[in-house]
């Protein structure tokens, strides 16, 4: 390294150090899956072990069985059932049941496959659990899902309940039960899952649902239940970030338009917010910026353009093939400045010489960061199709991680051999856990619609990515720095790690990337303002 550079990254050292002073610490804190709680009471989660659990079903056809999936949710230690008084005896009741019947074998006539039962949230299930012996038994009042058929009657609850018993022992549940003698329609299924721990119930992230619903809560709070657009930037706090309007309103939209949804979102500095609408909202004219807007343009609720559809695709894309327009799903920004985000539609990369699948995360400086498959490969995906290639699940939110972890929800849902069904709603980690159920992401809101999952189509941390806050702790300091450092090259030489080095986005690492990076430090424990290199408007 050249002693020019050591001069100005120890100027930078001590200029870090004496901004370090006087103001208060504010950080964005990370969310790891915390370890299984032994406390009662307690809401416990079991995930079945799809090659250890099975259902049986016997009609007037015959018999079947299949693999079992899903999971049960029990809250052990409940104050309000009564149970016999021995010692280590306490009540538990069923908080939910999601359990799937991969494929029956042989096929029966009349059942979908996979045949998917949900806990019937008509009716409580209780039961019993003793501590010191490990036998537990409950019976479980199961429906089929979703809850009502395409002709929108209600789906018929499995004849009489599910009674299961066995053990509960080391966070480990195995349980048969049957329905009784019921002539042609017995269910027997035996059970074997593992307790898994939940995430955190609140997490700051900002989203937006698939489907609209009526709040009966909300903050501040309304008389009556307030209406919520699938165009609406919600926080799971039970609060409306933006209304589709306010996201809109600068954009010069004559007459005003209706809700246009929300595909894609992120949080920029000094509290500005950009978007992108939905593909249905089709071509818009804009009377302020004298053009037309479309679904796959990123733009400001401050009434701009921040990237259009062609810029975002131009390093993927020649002359010959960038007319076609295949939307922006998903966004966020790196600490680099670089722009990620995925596209409504798959298209061919001239550029690149292949297909790019409309799950696969993207940069605007040309290249694939994830793919769908490697996003998720640590889940453990039961593919029904059994296609020749790999499904495409889609990419609807991304949030990244400084861990080099992504935060992600798919278009289209999947079965897992671990957490059973995981809906397009659900907030996922590429790290192969769930981050938040798509209920958890809406439950302060107290949803008048009695749906399963709202979806989410777009998440976005409610605290800005910082330009060189690159282990995403809020501040720009010396460990930033030294991160910076390791990355240097020189002029127009390739950066050895681009992705912090190469704030500019020219490919290397140089003076006008140091120049970045010092605009932006803060110092250790200051929070860095999220603005502090974005070019003026």
């Amino acid at each position: 390294m050249r002693p020019s550079t050591h001069r100005l990254l120890a100027v930078c050292t001590a200029w870090i150090s004496l901004g370090a002073i006087g103001l208060e610490s504010v950080r964005a804190q990370g969310i790891v899956p915390p370890p299984a709680p032994t406390r009662l009471p307690r809401h416990a989660t079991f995930v079945l072990s799809p090659a250890e659990s099975w259902v049986e079903l016997t009609l007037f056809t015959g018999s079947s069985r299949s693999k079992l999936a899903g999971t049960v949710q029990l809250f052990l230690g409940d104050p309000e059932v009564p149970v016999i008084a021995i010692v280590g005896m306490v009540g538990l009741s069923v908080d939910g049941a999601d359990l799937t019947a991969l494929d029956f074998q042989p096929g029966l006539p009349g059942i979908p496959e996979p045949l998917r039962m949900i806990q019937d949230p008509r009716v409580r299930s209780i039961g019993s659990w003793n501590t010191l012996t490990g036998e537990i038994a409950f019976e479980l009042h199961l429906m089929a899902a979703p809850t009502t058929n395409s002709s929108g009657i209600p789906n018929l609850p499995v004849p009489m309940p599910m009674q299961f018993s066995g053990t509960l022992a080391n966070s480990g549940l195995k349980i048969d039960g049957d329905n009784g003698n019921i002539p042609d329609g017995t269910i027997r299924m035996h059970i074997q899952a593992f307790e898994t721990p939940m995430p955190p119930s609140i997490i700051d992230v900002w989203f937006s649902t698939t489907v609209g619903f009526h709040a009966i809560h909300t903050v501040p709070p309304t008389d009556a239940p307030r209406a919520i657009s699938d165009g609406d930037l919600l926080s799971p706090r039970g609060y409306v970030v933006r209304t589709n309007h306010e996201l809109t309103a600068r954009l010069g939209f004559m007459p005003v338009v209706p809700d246009l949804g929300l595909d894609a979102v992120m949080t920029v500095g000094r509290g500005e917010i950009w978007f992108s609408f939905k593909k249905a909202a089709g071509q818009l004219w804009s009377e302020t910026l004298r053009r037309w807007l479309t679904h796959g343009d990123l733009l400001s609720e401050r009434g701009y353009v921040v990237r259009t559809h062609a810029q975002l695709l131009a390093r993927f894309r020649t002359a010959t093939n960038a007319a076609a327009n295949v939307g922006l799903d998903a966004v966020a920004r790196l600490p680099n400045g670089e722009i990620l985000f995925s596209t409504d539609d798959s298209f061919v990369s001239d550029a690149m010489n292949r297909l790019i699948g409309h799950g696969d995360l993207l940069s605007n400086r040309g290249r694939v960061v994830l793919t769908n498959a490697q996003l998720l490969q640590r889940f453990h995906v039961i593919d029904l199709t059994m296609g020749p290639m790999p499904r495409d699940y889609g990419l609807d939110a991304v949030i990244p991680r400084s861990n080099a972890e992504v935060w992600f929800s798919t278009r289209t849902g999947f079965l897992d051999e671990v957490f059973g069904n995981v809906s397009d709603g659900d907030l996922l980690s590429s790290l192969g856990y769930i981050v938040a159920r798509n209920l958890d992401l809406v439950a302060a809101f107290i949803p008048l619609e009695d749906l399963a999952n709202f979806g989410l189509d777009a998440a976005t941390w409610s605290v800005p990515c910082i330009r060189g806050d690159f282990d995403g702790d809020g501040d720009v300091d010396e460990v930033d720095l030294a991160s910076f450092e390791a990355a240097i090259s020189g002029p127009a030489l390739a950066s050895p790690a681009p992705e912090i080095g190469d704030l500019d986005g020219d490919g290397d690492s140089d003076q006008a990337d140091f120049g970045i990076f010092q605009r932006c430090a803060s110092g250790a424990d200051v929070f860095a303002d999220a603005a502090c290199d974005d070019p003026p408007q």
